[in-house]
């Protein structure tokens, strides 16, 4: 008897093992999402850039299944459609345009694009402001 319940406490710990290659570990998970070209350049009102998004795993494998949005945090320099599609606003500056995607109750954003607008004088565009091409945006 006293065999049988050594041989269960054993199997107990066996049972409980941490090992990382259990079935649950190897499950994908969204871990990243790269994004293409890493910046953009637009010289005229409603010049657009397609930007490609690349969701991944924790292992690098690529996530197909994953839906992505789209931010840009500068909405009158450049907007960003659903098809990642970047198209510059009225204003000279710059911004910066997100993937993101939710997965499990995370939120998982992409590395930032940098979109310039410059558009030429003479247009009716808003002018370039501040120090440094800060365009009067807070930091």
């Amino acid at each position: 008897m006293r065999r049988l319940g050594i041989a269960a406490v054993a199997l107990a710990f066996v049972g409980c093992s941490s090992d990382p290659a259990s079935p649950e570990d190897l499950t994908p998970r969204l871990t990243s999402i790269l994004v293409s070209p890493a910046d953009v350049h637009l010289t005229a009102t409603g010049q657009e850039a397609t930007l490609t998004a690349a969701p991944k795993d924790q292992f690098g494998s690529p996530m197909q299944t994953i839906t992505v949005g789209w931010v840009s945090d500068n909405l009158p320099v450049a907007t960003v459609s659903a098809a990642g599609v970047v198209q510059a606003g009225t204003t000279s500056c710059l911004a910066t345009v997100r993937a993101w995607a939710q997965e499990q109750n995370r939120l998982i954003f992409s590395n930032p694009v940098l979109v310039e607008v410059v558009l030429p004088s003479g247009t009716g565009a808003a002018p370039v402001s501040g120090a440094g091409g800060s365009c009067g945006r807070s930091h």
